[in-house]
């Protein structure tokens, strides 16, 4: 029984050894010390050659699966759109809003020469990809607009396939996003989180005619309207100010909108302390249109 089994190594470890030198060796030599030694360093060596391209082929195929898992991970496009195009000789302004919701439902509504907004259908964004349908009217003639476009920042390169009965033609369609003060309208629950407490004020922003104003209410505390509201650099910007139980308080709101969501930072003063903090919000939905 020993005999065969030191045959069997013999036979195995011959197919590793790397010249004919180890293999007369481990032919012509008893099973001990020596062949023993020689034995270890081929079967050290076969081992390796084995997991090395293993080791490889694992690395390559976790590397593959991040880059997958990092190219199909959607982008959030929402907020508002604006691109500009010729139209007989006349410079045409649209626009588009858009919002992702929790669900990852996409959703939103296009305004252009009739300067009303009509709902897009089936939108999806799958990646940086984003697409939809815009059925419309145009004269009596019936229209469809797909719209496609590749999402780059705030950015977005893409096409616009226009179809009447008579055919289709193709433009192109660079949006850029950005952020007015007329798209800050609405109700907005603000969230901080304050060490072991959450704040949640709201802040209401409406059109007075031709200026816009807001107000802010914390819970029945504290209420105050906002002084310098305005949007800059695609920042939502406003200040508050008041005093509770003696105790003033001064707060500088700064973040920046994405549809019905917006995140930023506030720089404060509460009596005789002061810092920065971040908060976040969403937007109290009206009804189905901007």
């Amino acid at each position: 029984m020993k005999r065969y089994l030191a045959c069997c190594l013999r036979n195995e470890l011959h197919l590793f050894a790397e010249n004919a030198t180890q293999r007369r060796l481990l032919l012509i030599q008893p099973i001990g010390p020596t062949s023993l030694h020689l034995a270890m360093e081929i079967s050290m060596k076969a081992l390796l050659a084995t997991l090395v391209p293993i080791t490889l082929a694992l690395s390559l195929f976790a590397a593959v699966g991040l880059a997958q898992d990092k190219s199909t991970k959607a982008v959030d496009p929402s907020g508002t759109w604006r691109w500009e195009y010729d139209f007989g000789g006349e410079t045409m302004k649209d626009s588009l809003r858009l919002n992702l919701g929790k669900d990852k439902k996409l959703a939103g509504h296009y305004k252009g020469r009739e300067d009303k907004w009509i709902e897009i259908k089936d939108a999806k964004v799958e990646g940086d990809s984003l697409s939809f349908l815009l059925p419309l009217d145009f004269q009596g003639t019936p229209l469809k607009l797909e719209f496609a476009g590749k999402v780059k920042g705030d950015e977005i390169e893409g096409n616009v396939k226009v179809s009447t009965g008579e055919g289709a033609q193709e433009f192109p369609w660079a949006p850029k996003r950005s952020v007015l003060i007329e798209d800050v309208v609405g109700e907005w629950q603000m969230k901080i989180e304050a060490g072991d407490r959450t704040l949640e004020p709201v802040v209401t922003i409406t059109k007075d005619g031709e200026k816009y104003k807001g107000k802010y209410v914390s819970g029945q505390e504290f209420s105050a309207e906002l002084s310098d509201l305005k949007v800059e650099n695609n920042q939502l910007i406003f200040n508050v100010a008041g005093e509770v139980n003696g105790t003033k308080i001064k707060a500088d709101y700064k973040g920046r909108p994405y549809g019905d969501k917006i995140q930023g930072s506030i720089a404060y003063v509460l009596g005789d302390n002061s810092g920065d903090i971040e908060f976040t919000g969403t937007r109290k939905p009206v009804d189905s249109k901007p």
